[in-house]
Order: structure tokens, then C-alpha cells, then sequence
């Protein structure tokens, strides 16, 4: 359930990044001194795109009633702004949130971060299959694909899935009775987070006001979205489902069967319907001018609807 707090008062404490586009601080809960990240909708110049948080939050509802490990969001009131609240999802004492490019580049130290070509599945895939193949984190990657695709979202960047890597200390005696320390890592995929480029986020209300409308403009919307992991030795971008048929073909037919029959199991049109419409309903009286417009959750709910038909009827 999304709840609403007012962190006005909670303490700031210096932001150490996780990269990303959006504003974004780390404020302290005053009831358990537990860490938290708020972020804010991206606003430049040209770009408004003042529902992105909420994108945040519906999408996390979305992940958690299919079953995925996903990080929770509230809305949060602060400096004037109305955005997204997600606790730390590290002990801060024991662990560390390692995102994907540092893996990477610690991997293959031919990979370039800044070449968005060389982010490709099959560098992912390299990483995971010599490094953690063990814990079957090539799993928890063809998730997020495949949730994405749900979703629409078209930002899942190097930095927007990670690895918590837990170090436990461990001392010893030695012979001479002096103490030596041994440190042992422990590895584990986090939690989805930073799903918030997606569910129409950069659409104006007057772009969906006309797919409302038009089914020809909403599927080919649907049909233009595309994922950021790239796949090797193609330019550019490849559409969502179409990426999820290639990973198929390449081996990993049954775990995708897997994923996608486990999501429609769980699916409900219902719950999606009740999760979309009912998004903003903890919002309290003062800030009801800022709930999302009714035709746009309406949109919202016959968008995602689309999305897991199209991702039910793919034929692998």
C-alpha cells in the first residue's frame, strides 16, 4: 500500500549518487534513522515530465502484485515538491549497492561505459555466466527485461540494476595471538528499482487524450518501445519483445517461459485496474490538485492491459 509522508523536517544528508537524471537527496527517517531516497519528476527547460514519479510508483505496485522482487515507493512531500520515497535497501554497516557498469568494467577492461553500443546483453551475459553463475543472476536480468517490457520502460541503463555485495568480518588467532581479519562477500541481485521511464511518462496530456482516441496511434506507440540493453553486433536499439525473442533463441527459452508463465499466473486485470486508479488516493487534502487526471490512469490501465496481451501471445 502507498502511503504519504511530509519529510520536511527529516535530515539531509550529502547525496552520494547512483547516478540517474532525476533530483534526487538522501534524508534521514527521524523514527529509526533509517536512510531513504527521494527523487522528483525530470524538469529541464524543454521537458516536463511532472507524472514520472508516480510512473515510479505505479510501476513498483505493478512488479510487487506479479510476484518480483522489487523496491517499494511512498509519496513523499518535501521543499515544495511532491516525488517518490524508497528506504535504503542496504545495511549501510555490512553492504554496498554495486550498480551494473561497475561490474562490467571490473569484468572486461575493454568495456567503455560511454559507448552505449557495448551495452549489450551478451556483455551482461559474459559477466554473470564467469562471475556470479552460481547465484543465477542471469535470471534476475531476463526479469527486468521482460518486466519492462510490461511497463514500457526504456531506461533500464547500467546504472539501474545493481548487486549487494554483503561483507561479513571474520577474525582469527594466530600463533603468536595477534588477530587477523578475513573478510567474506556475499552477493545478492537487488531488488527492480528506477523504473520510472516508463507508463507514458513523456507523453502530455494532449498526446493522450488523442490515443485515448485513436488504437492505430496506441499500438504503434506500444510497438516503438524499446529497451536500452542493446544486443551485440546490431546498431541501435532493440524493441522489447523483440529482445526478449532473441535472448530466447539464444539459449534461455525455458527460463523465459518460466518468468512470462509465473506473470500470468499472478496477473490480475483487476488488481492493475484498482493499483492505477486508486494511485494517488493517500494524498492528503492540501495536495489534490496534484493527483494524476482521471483519462490518464484511464490510459494508463489500457496501456499496460496491451502490453501483457502483447507479451502473453509472443510466440517463442
Amino acid at each position: 500500500m502507498v502511503q504519504y509522508f511530509d519529510i520536511s523536517e527529516w535530515e539531509e544528508h550529502q547525496y552520494y549518487g547512483t547516478g540517474g537524471t532525476r533530483d534526487k537527496a538522501v534524508v534521514e527517517n527521524p523514527m529509526d534513522s533509517s536512510l531513504y531516497y527521494f527523487k522528483t519528476s525530470l524538469k529541464k527547460k524543454v521537458i516536463d515530465y511532472k507524472y514520472e514519479f508516480w510512473s515510479e510508483i505505479i510501476a513498483s505496485e505493478i512488479g510487487d502484485a506479479l510476484g518480483l522482487e522489487i523496491l517499494h515507493y511512498d509519496v513523499a512531500w518535501k521543499d515544495n515538491c511532491l516525488g517518490c520515497l524508497s528506504k535504503s535497501m542496504i545495511d549501510q554497516e555490512n553492504e554496498e549497492l554495486q550498480e551494473g557498469y561497475k561490474w562490467l568494467t571490473g569484468f572486461d577492461a575493454q568495456y567503455k561505459v560511454n559507448d552505449k553500443e557495448a551495452y549489450t546483453f551478451q556483455a551482461i551475459e559474459r559477466l554473470m555466466a564467469n562471475r556470479f553463475k552460481q547465484e543465477g543472476f542471469i535470471k534476475d536480468i531476463i526479469k527486468i527485461i521482460i518486466f519492462d517490457s510490461i511497463i514500457g520502460n526504456e531506461d533500464r541503463h547500467q546504472e539501474n540494476w545493481s548487486i549487494i555485495v554483503r561483507n561479513k568480518r571474520t577474525d582469527h588467532n594466530t600463533l603468536f595471538r595477534r588477530k587477523r581479519a578475513d573478510i567474506e562477500s556475499s552477493y545478492k541481485f537487488a531488488p527492480i528499482y528506477d523504473s520510472g521511464s516508463s507508463m507514458g511518462r513523456e507523453l502530455t496530456d494532449s498526446k493522450i487524450s488523442q490515443m485515448l482516441k485513436d488504437s492505430v496511434q496506441l499500438e504503434a506507440y506500444i510497438k516503438r518501445g524499446q529497451s536500452e540493453i542493446h544486443w551485440e553486433g546490431e546498431k541501435g536499439k532493440q524493441k522489447h519483445l523483440e529482445l526478449i525473442s532473441k535472448i530466447s533463441a539464444n539459449g534461455y527459452k525455458d527460463i523465459i517461459i518460466e518468468i512470462i508463465q509465473s506473470i500470468n499466473q499472478k496477473y490480475n486485470e483487476g488488481t492493475i485496474i484498482d493499483i492505477i486508479s486508486n494511485i494517488d488516493n493517500c494524498l492528503p487534502e492540501e495536495h489534490l490538485e496534484l493527483k494524476m487526471p482521471g483519462f490518464r490512469k484511464d490510459f494508463l490501465i489500457k496501456l499496460v492491459s496491451l502490453r501483457f496481451a502483447r507479451l502473453f501471445e509472443l510466440q517463442l
